[in-house]
């Protein structure tokens, strides 16, 4: 099992992190600096481009400013150069809220005042009464004021109903329909299923309520239904609500035994006792699914709740493209000009450097590159890295295409905390979960491990809370959790220019 950093996702995700700026800076370069690019009719000051990448060079483990040799390393795995980051941070970063913005008040949308107030206001307090962790705040992200992250919020509030006045409906053509399912349902094949589950813990351990499983199993082979017995028994609360429907086998969140209990059975069979480490199980196998041996499907036997999923699934695809063609179509519009890039800006290094050796961990053997302030060592690419780094490995590498930052995909997840509770599963909720890669709407552990994983690939995140949710935990997740996610690649739906 290969485990390794994943350096290059790890620039992008922070720059796309970082949220959006607009910069409504006036007409007088000259008291403010050079001009890096005209927005809309929007100067954007060369100063503030330099102040957003230049927080991009502060090393996330030391709080230290980034030696040249260790940023045009970074730079490198990330694929860009000094003047490729430049552009696309303008862009990204500088022209799409103002363009949005703009677009929404010629389509007379306004942003919620209130709503934007409340999130600063929020935001203020989260950071302390006394006004220098705001401050901090907006200067560690790169803002140059709190106006520019008002700007920011405003352009996420308008934008829903902008895509909703700018781009039309997305439904496929039946055709399409026909062909995405037969090019994709074989991914879904397996079996269905329903479930008795009988929990144990600290005081019902397998021999204390085996008995009951034994019973109920009793009664399920003297011929009462399945379906009523697992709407009162099982202690699966989201299967009990469906009487015990698991839904196919490639969704379920289930123990290994269960599944290879599920494979023995045929259609309308019902399991013995199935005993796993977290309880026992009375599986009965409810429908199947097959492909054929060249992986191809008959349209005609693909069951109707998977017609369903890779329907909407087709049909956001198709949406998520007209979206990002739209704002495509923004960013390479005359509204967006950019100047040629400056000499000396101190975010431009020597590519070259790149090549450098690395330097080695404090106390090792051999000190080449150490005159490089802020140079950090890099981890062997088939190793786990050390606490606080993430540690990614692929369980099973897809055959498809490759995300990538920028692209919106789907997939389908499990999170467990260090004791194997499972917090959350998108299988549960019978529909992956869509995000966009680099938007800053997932944890940081998400960002940077996605990336790279193929379209049918499997993958294990294991994300320190630094890159979850840290010392104040969420929800069920607790303070300081590291958290570990089994994450299946099931579809790229739109890329990012």
């Amino acid at each position: 099992m290969k485990f390794f950093k994943a350096i290059g996702a790890a620039l992008c995700a922070v720059i796309l992190a970082v949220s959006l700026v607009a910069c409504k800076g006036g007409n007088d370069a000259a008291s403010s600096g050079s001009i890096a690019a005209t927005i809309g009719g929007v100067d954007v000051l060369e100063s503030d481009v330099t102040a957003r990448i230049e927080t991009y060079r502060i090393d996330q483990t030391t709080g230290e400013k980034m030696g040249d040799v260790a940023w045009a390393k970074l730079l490198n795995g990330a694929g860009f150069t000094p003047e490729s980051l430049r552009e696309y941070v303008i862009k990204q970063q500088f022209a799409m809220p103002i363009l949005i913005l703009q677009e929404a008040e010629a389509a007379g949308i306004a942003p919620e005042t209130t709503a934007v107030d409340d999130q600063i206001t929020q935001q203020k307090e989260n950071l302390g009464e006394d006004g220098e962790g705001w401050t901090n705040y907006l200067t560690q992200m790169g803002y140059a004021n709190e106006e520019a992250y008002r700007q920011w919020l405003e352009a996420q509030n308008v934008t829903t109903a902008l895509l909703e006045a700018k781009v039309s409906d997305a439904a496929p053509t039946q055709e399409e329909i026909d062909e995405y399912i037969t090019a994709n349902a074989a991914m879904y094949a397996g079996k269905r299923s329903s479930a008795i589950y009988f929990a144990i813990d600290d005081t019902n351990t397998l021999e204390t309520v085996r008995p009951g499983a034994e019973e109920v199993l009793a009664r399920i082979n003297d011929g009462e239904d399945f379906a009523a017995l697992a709407s009162e028994y099982t202690e699966d609360a989201a299967a009990k609500e469906k009487a015990g429907d698991m839904g196919w086998s490639v969704f379920a969140s289930v123990p290994q035994q269960y599944l290879e209990a599920l494979n023995s059975l045929s259609v309308g069979e019902t399991s013995g006792l199935v005993e796993t480490e977290t309880g026992i199980y009375l599986i009965k196998c409810t429908d199947s699914f097959a492909a054929g041996e060249d992986g191809t499907v008959e349209l005609a036997s693909v069951p109707a709740d998977i017609v369903e999923m890779l329907t909407e699934s087709l049909t956001q695809t198709n949406l998520s493209t007209k979206q990002q063609a739209y704002f495509d179509g923004l960013l390479t519009s005359d509204k967006v000009v950019i100047n040629p890039m400056p000499e000396g800006l101190p975010y431009a290094v020597d590519m070259e450097l790149a090549n450098e050796p690395d330097v080695p961990a404090e106390g090792a053997e051999g000190t080449e590159g150490a005159g490089d302030e802020g140079t950090g060592t890099e981890g062997s690419a088939d190793q786990p890295q050390s606490t606080g780094e993430l540690v990614i490995s692929d369980t099973t590498v897809g055959t498809g295409d490759a995300a990538q930052i920028g692209d919106t995909v789907s997939v389908h997840y499990t999170g467990y905390l260090d004791d194997g509770t499972v917090f959350d599963s998108s299988y549960d909720r019978g529909e992956p979960f869509q995000l966009t890669i680099g938007a800053g709407t997932v944890i940081q552990g998400w960002e940077q491990g996605i990336p790279g994983m193929q379209v049918g690939g499997k993958r294990q995140l294991i994300i320190p809370p630094n890159l979850a949710y840290g010392e104040s935990g969420q929800g069920s997740i607790p303070p300081n959790a590291t958290l570990t996610f089994d994450v299946e690649l099931v579809s790229i739906d739109a890329t990012a220019q």
